[in-house]
């Protein structure tokens, strides 16, 4: 089931990986720190271990440890795409996964 599709700003690059405060009922509870930590697996199935904070008026959740890694090892760049899913195999260490699309670029070839 997908949770989320976002195109990466330059925060979601640099610092951390903003995700829509609507879509926090999808991940499990947060502790009275207001923290979580989850597996996810990648499209070639490398597994990460993310760790995630609510903001304290409940408007979003942001990936703050284990994505910055991960957005390095994923070459990420502001315009790519990610896609947030979680799985409903119960029997899987890993329920979530995410994959990325890169963003399309296209260069106009000048004839002279």
């Amino acid at each position: 089931m997908a949770i989320f599709t976002k195109i990466l700003s330059s925060n979601d690059i640099g610092r951390r990986l903003t995700i829509p405060g609507d879509c926090a009922a999808q991940f499990p509870p947060f502790n009275k720190d207001q923290q979580i930590e989850f597996n996810v697996e990648d499209e070639s199935g490398h597994r990460w271990i993310f760790r995630a904070c609510q903001s304290a008026t409940n408007s979003g959740i942001f990936i703050i440890s284990g994505w910055p890694q991960f957005a390095r090892h994923k070459n990420l760049e502001v315009g790519d795409t990610i896609h947030f899913q979680k799985l409903d195999h119960s029997s899987r260490a890993h329920h979530y996964r995410i994959g990325v699309t890169k963003k399309l670029v296209i260069q106009s070839i000048s004839r002279s």
